[in-house]
């Protein structure tokens, strides 16, 4: 079935949206294959958050019974005129690449995430948001010793509520876990 046939239910996207897909280059494809990417998914029906670690160039099961499947990662991204580029010095701009497809593999959409402004994509499902958080970074060193490290550790301990104890509890996070699809 047909994209047009499937999504009659959907609002048509904008001209500028469509024409100009600033597809990634071909020098975006591969420096960053393999780099781990984090997404969070929200099921608006039962408002569980679903959060994804997406390696570039690997396919993911993800909650909507498909598949995301980054494929490019740019940390400068600059659009200009319908083509993708890196930015200039100093300007970041952290974007990501991705295919969704349905649980038959057939792509859903396709275009570019951004960290930073989350709001600027054009996939619009009707059940779940898809929000790129970047990547993944490595844990930080662990303190060394003494009295700095002591302190860390007491104010670690002290948990202090960010909400009334009488407020309705928060969605629940749910971190997908499952094998990652073929290439």
């Amino acid at each position: 079935m047909a994209l047009e046939v499937r999504d009659k239910d959907r609002l048509p996207l904008s001209p500028h949206v469509i024409n100009n897909r600033a597809k990634p280059t071909a020098s975006m494809l591969d420096p960053n294959k393999g780099t781990p990417l984090r997404f969070m998914v929200l099921d608006k029906r039962t408002l569980k958050i679903h959060r994804l670690e997406a390696p570039v160039g690997k396919r993911v099961i993800a909650p909507w019974g498909g598949a995301l499947y980054p494929m490019a990662f740019v940390n400068d991204l600059v659009i200009q005129e319908g083509r993708p580029g890196h930015g200039p010095d100093g300007y970041i701009n952290p974007a990501v690449w991705v295919t969704l497809e349905d649980n038959n593999g057939q792509p859903l959409h396709e275009g570019w995430l951004f960290e930073r402004d989350s709001a600027q994509t054009a996939w619009d499902h009707p059940r779940f948001d898809l929000t790129f958080l970047g990547k993944v970074e490595p844990p930080a060193p662990a303190p060394t010793p003494g009295k700095g490290a002591q302190a860390a550790g007491a104010a670690a301990r002290k948990r202090i509520p960010s909400t009334p104890a009488s407020s309705l509890p928060e969605p629940q996070d749910e971190a997908m876990e499952g094998p990652e699809l073929r290439d």
